[in-house]
């Protein structure tokens, strides 16, 4: 996989949302807000999504061609990627430390993620649709396409600052990027020493 071309691609959505926040202010007060330019990054996020999973799945040798796939197939990522568990703050985002899930229960829920669920209404059915393209479900759509670039091993410049929250969660603050992350996938709690409570990635 070309984690390059997918760190490229994120890198200009991040910069056309902070655009986007120029104009529109990036709040709960403003979460049901909605426009042709947050129905532009949102399906941005979302191809993104589908391109990333079908590439992920085409590694592990899965049965199907990537034209074949659609979100029952992505979903069976979770067994190898622990996505259901990762807690994810967008930090240009007000209140800060707003932590959401983007992924909470999708390899059970019907449909497996609400906001991947919207943006298809809205492609489908833009004219009768429209409101659905509101700035929560684009800043669930950018954290979910973010928790999967970080799973798939993209590697964002400038490093991560790590810190132990409790015994068994580990919180990333990304310096290029404006995330913070909280996992306690089994792969990440291995590969650190217990004990120490900050962990500088350069």
């Amino acid at each position: 996989m070309d984690t390059n071309t997918y760190k490229r691609s994120f890198d200009l959505l991040l910069s056309d949302y902070r655009r986007l926040t120029e104009f529109v202010e990036p709040s709960a007060s403003n979460s049901n807000t909605y426009s042709f330019r947050i129905y532009e990054l949102i399906l941005r996020s979302c191809t993104e999504f589908e391109s990333i999973c079908k590439e992920l799945l085409v590694e592990r040798g899965y049965q199907k061609q990537g034209q074949e796939m659609n979100i029952t197939d992505y979903k069976t990522l979770e067994s190898s990627l622990f996505l259901e568990s990762i807690k994810v703050s967008l930090d240009v985002w007000s209140p800060k430390n707003d932590f959401i899930q983007p992924f909470d229960g999708w390899s059970k829920n019907k449909p497996p993620l609400h906001w991947y669920d919207q943006y298809n209404v809205i492609k489908h059915n833009r004219n009768s649709e429209f409101a659905r393209a509101t700035l929560d479900n684009l800043r669930y759509s950018i954290c979910g396409l973010f928790c999967c670039l970080v799973k798939a091993g993209v590697i964002f410049s400038g490093g991560e600052h790590m810190r132990w929250v409790g015994n068994d969660i580990v919180e990333t603050q990304y310096k290029a990027v404006p995330f913070t992350t909280r996992r306690s996938d089994p792969e990440l709690l291995a590969s650190l020493p217990k004990g120490q409570s900050r962990i500088t990635l350069e």
